[in-house]
């Protein structure tokens, strides 16, 4: 009789179980996923032995336990004792432990398939973490966009002065004016509705030139989106968005002409007042 395994030489090996052993449960078809070599001695019923895991292509874990005269003792597949005929004979055992966990496959996955999952503690509070964290950022990264806003639409607004050579008219009639509060009152964020130009202060009816109406349909835009922050109650964000709002109706009542430019300065100054802008 040849033993494969030298139990004083089979030591903790936590990469791989032993090559020749590999080498035949290679030769007889079968696939390897994973193995290591548990070198601790124990003993069982009078019995001392060491332990070799083999985890199969199917996940199917056989466990070889090895006594002190190099045979296969016996085996555990999926954690059960099942029965070896050839235990002084290692390649036969081998073949015998291939042949069991193959017939052994559908009744493994049919329980692997009922098997609920719960995950420990610790790896759900780290799964929180990881959410509070990119929410946290994602609020940050909002805040950050409304900020870029802001100045872009500020530059503009400067542009717009510079292509106008004009000074921003800060001019209104109160009695043939629309009251600031009751269009923002009505107005609907912009996540809820598209912006078609009949609101109170009609801007686009006063509007003679494309250029001047395209300002008119961003400063609405402008609103609406501020509208929408106000809707979720983040003071900060909301802030931010009625700067950029003050800016592009500022750019878009240089451009109008009539009751469109007695819109927007109303509601720049509407703005800039809940924006915080001088």
């Amino acid at each position: 009789m040849s033993l494969v395994f030298n139990f004083d030489e089979l030591k903790t090996n936590e990469k791989t179980a032993p090559k020749s052993l590999l080498q035949i449960i290679r030769r007889a078809g079968s696939t390897v996923a994973s193995s290591w070599v548990d070198g601790k001695t124990r003993r069982e019923n009078a019995i001392s032995f060491k332990q070799i895991h083999l985890v199969f292509a199917d996940s199917q874990e056989a466990v070889l336990r090895v006594k002190q005269s190099g045979d296969i003792y016996q085996v555990r597949l999926n954690g059960r004792a099942i029965p070896i005929k050839h235990q002084d004979d290692y390649k036969r055992a081998i073949i015998e432990v291939i042949d069991a966990v193959d017939a052994n496959l559908s009744k493994f996955q049919k329980k692997l398939a009922q098997t609920k999952v719960t995950l420990p503690v610790g790896i759900k509070s780290t799964v929180t973490r990881k959410e509070d964290a990119l929410k946290q950022r994602l609020v940050e990264l909002d805040q950050a966009i409304a900020q870029a806003q802001a100045e872009l639409a500020s530059a503009r607004f400067d542009e717009a002065l510079d292509d106008e050579e004009e000074e921003w008219i800060d001019e209104h009639d109160e009695q043939d004016e629309f009251d600031a509060q009751a269009e923002w009152d009505a107005m609907a964020g912009d996540d809820e509705a598209t912006m078609d130009g009949d609101f109170v202060g009609h801007p686009f009816r006063g509007n003679q030139y494309k250029r001047a109406s395209r300002q008119s349909g961003a400063a609405v835009s402008a609103s609406q989106h501020a509208k929408r922050h106000a809707k979720t109650g983040d003071a900060k964000a909301l802030k931010v968005a009625h700067r950029v709002a003050h800016y592009a109706h500022k750019a878009a009542a240089i451009g109008a002409t009539g009751q469109a430019k007695k819109y927007h300065n109303k509601m720049a100054r509407f703005h800039g007042k809940h924006g915080g802008v001088n």
